[in-house]
């Protein structure tokens, strides 16, 4: 799936063409596009879908995104392959951020071809052609430089001196002749390079050398830079986060059995860390972090997974304000001699499991940025 419309914020079809959830809000079930060509041509299935999703859940590979993807499938054992074009993903407790948050394009959603890996170790991954692009390896009769994809490009080459990917149309583009019809997919050779550094990029894209600077470059305090009519910038909302989280084991943030009102009583060390990291929360000053660092490309935002780009954002929920005495009042309220005093019973009483759920204290949603040049 994947978000076209950024005002809707609506997921669309892509290899998942239609889905739907059960009345138990837990048994999801995805229906897959048919006709779908791996780059060698192989036909994409169900099979590839749950290859991915069990293969991030294995401790084995190590993946980064194992844990999340855990904690919301449970295991691969959760997984159902109904046919080649239709999969159930029956989840342990409900997840209303199932589709954006797990399969969407955006975030883990990047299926891999069963018949490329399934016969290489887990342990070879890493090194494997298909992930570093250093040689080749063949795949039946397809000899294959990088990674083997369903995307309108299929990858070529990495030239290590140069630092760049090389990719070309793919024909048998599941999409193509829709985009042609539009007027688009037009490119028939797409690089991608390597430039170290923003100012480095940013003279490439005068001189010609590439087209586009991706929004990675961050170069939201440079905009100043473009001159036209060589240069020209989009900005748009994006998912990144900056973010402050918390060990829930540490003894003082996570547990509290070391603050001064878990050792006096152990049955509220759990209360006594939710002030201090909601403490710690009113000590960030998001809006000077945004203004000061970001150069104002940025909005202040209450918790992450829930920002400007997410299905039930609330813009009139209040962000942690900057406020040093109601830390410190926070703080006493865990047992700390601030020389202010904690906030009042009523307080702590209505908003208590606010606090419980503020394990991430401090969130900035990033706005994207990306310069491109002008065609003459």
């Amino acid at each position: 799936m994947r978000v076209k419309d950024l005002d809707s914020l609506e997921m669309e079809p892509e290899l998942a063409e239609s889905w739907s959830v059960a009345d138990d809000q837990k048994t999801w079930t995805i229906n897959l596009r048919q006709g779908v060509k791996w780059h060698d041509g192989v036909e994409f299935t169900a099979e590839d879908v749950k290859f991915t999703y069990a293969a991030a859940m294995d401790d084995d590979l190590a993946s980064q995104a194992g844990a999340f993807v855990k904690a919301i499938i449970g295991s691969a054992d959760n997984i159902e392959v109904v046919n080649d074009y239709q999969v159930i993903f029956h989840l342990p407790q409900p997840y209303a951020y199932f589709i954006s948050g797990l399969l969407g394009a955006a975030t883990t959603g990047w299926i891999i071809p069963k018949h490329v890996l399934e016969n290489v170790p887990y342990d070879e991954w890493r090194s494997h052609p298909s992930n570093t692009a250093d040689g080749s390896y063949t795949v039946g009769g397809y000899e294959a430089w990088g990674p083997i994809g369903t995307g309108p490009y299929w990858y070529g080459a990495y030239d290590p001196i140069t630092f760049t990917n090389f990719m070309f149309k793919y024909d048998d583009y599941w999409e193509k002749d829709t985009l042609e019809a539009a007027g688009l997919f037009e490119i028939e050779e797409y690089r991608v390079i390597f430039i170290e550094g923003s100012d480095a990029a940013i003279t490439s894209l005068k001189q010609g050398d590439v087209d586009i600077l991706d929004s990675q470059y961050h170069l939201e305090t440079k905009v100043d830079s473009l001159e036209d009519p060589w240069g020209d910038y989009v900005r748009y909302e994006a998912f990144g986060v900056q973010e402050l989280g918390f060990n829930m084991n540490h003894p003082i943030l996570g547990t509290g059995v070391d603050t001064p009102l878990g050792k006096e009583d152990p049955s509220r060390a759990a209360e006594a860390a939710k002030y201090v990291r909601q403490a710690i929360s009113h000590l960030i000053p998001r809006e000077s972090i945004i203004d000061t660092i970001l150069d104002g490309y940025g909005t202040p935002a209450v918790t992450n997974m829930i920002c400007t780009l997410t299905a039930g954002y609330d813009p009139s929920v209040p962000f942690y304000a900057y406020d040093v005495e109601y830390a410190k009042s926070l703080l006493a309220a865990a047992g700390y001699d601030t020389g202010v005093p904690p906030p009042s019973k009523g307080f702590l009483e209505e908003y208590g499991l606010y606090v419980a759920v503020a394990v991430v204290v401090v969130v900035v949603a990033v706005a994207g940025i990306y310069f491109l040049r002008k065609r003459s």
